[in-house]
C-alpha cells in the first residue's frame, strides 16, 4: 500500500520494471483524498483503506463490539466491506480472527468431542427368556394430576414453524456466545442480539 501511495502523491516507482508495472495496473483502482487512500469498487462506492492497527480495531468492533454478531470470517468481510472499509488481506485477516475468537471455538457449530473406539456390547440374556411382562398403571404425570388434556390442533401458517425455530436457534447461540460466564444477564443482551440479527442480510 506505501508503494502505491508513493506512485500517487509523487510518481516515483521501483527501479524492478516488473515491480514498477505492477504498481502502476494497481495505482489506477486507488485514489488519494487528502493523505487518505480510498480504493474504487465496481458496485460499492470508494472504500477507504486502513494500516493494520485501525484494520485490527474495525474487526474487533464488528465482530464482538456492542452490536456484533459473532459471523463468520465471509459474513465479517462483507459487513467491513459494506461499511466502507478495505484493505488488500481482508478475507485472510477475517478468517484468522475468527479462529482465534475463543466464544466462537466453544460454541461454534462443530464437533467438541474426540472420536472414540467403539466396542461391542454383547447382551443376550435379556431375550434368551421368553415371557410376558405385566405391569401396574403407570404414575400419574403432573398435566395428569391436574387434569389437563393434550390436544392437537394445527396452526394457520403451518410453514412459519420452522422459520421461528430457526431463528431461536441463532438468537441461542448468540446469547451463549456473549454471555459466557454471566447467564443472569441474558434479559441485557437481547436487545443488543436482535438488533444485530435484523441488521445482518
Amino acid at each position: 500500500m506505501t508503494s502505491i501511495v508513493q506512485y500517487l502523491t509523487n510518481s516515483t516507482l521501483p527501479k524492478d520494471p516488473v515491480s514498477a508495472k505492477k504498481i502502476r495496473i494497481h495505482a489506477t483502482k486507488y485514489l488519494l483524498l487528502g493523505k487518505d487512500l480510498y480504493r474504487r469498487g465496481i458496485s460499492t462506492p470508494m472504500l477507504k483503506c486502513l494500516d493494520d492497527d485501525q484494520a485490527s480495531y474495525v474487526m474487533r468492533e464488528i465482530h464482538e463490539g456492542i452490536y456484533g454478531t459473532h459471523s463468520s470470517g465471509r459474513t465479517m468481510a462483507a459487513k467491513i466491506l459494506r461499511v466502507g472499509y478495505y484493505w488488500p488481506t481482508l478475507a485472510q485477516d477475517c478468517h484468522v480472527f475468527i479462529k482465534k475468537c475463543i466464544p466462537c471455538q466453544q460454541h461454534g457449530p462443530h464437533l467438541h468431542q474426540h472420536a472414540d473406539t467403539l466396542r461391542l456390547i454383547s447382551s443376550l440374556w435379556p431375550f434368551a427368556i421368553w415371557g410376558m411382562v405385566l405391569l401396574d398403571p403407570f404414575p400419574l404425570a403432573k398435566g395428569q394430576c391436574l387434569h389437563i388434556k393434550h390436544k392437537v390442533t394445527s396452526v394457520e401458517h403451518p410453514q412459519t414453524n420452522g422459520q421461528a425455530e430457526a431463528v431461536n436457534k441463532v438468537i441461542l447461540h448468540e446469547l451463549k456466545r456473549r454471555l459466557s460466564s454471566a447467564k443472569g444477564e441474558w434479559a441485557e443482551k437481547l436487545p443488543e442480539i436482535l438488533w444485530a440479527y435484523r441488521c445482518t442480510p
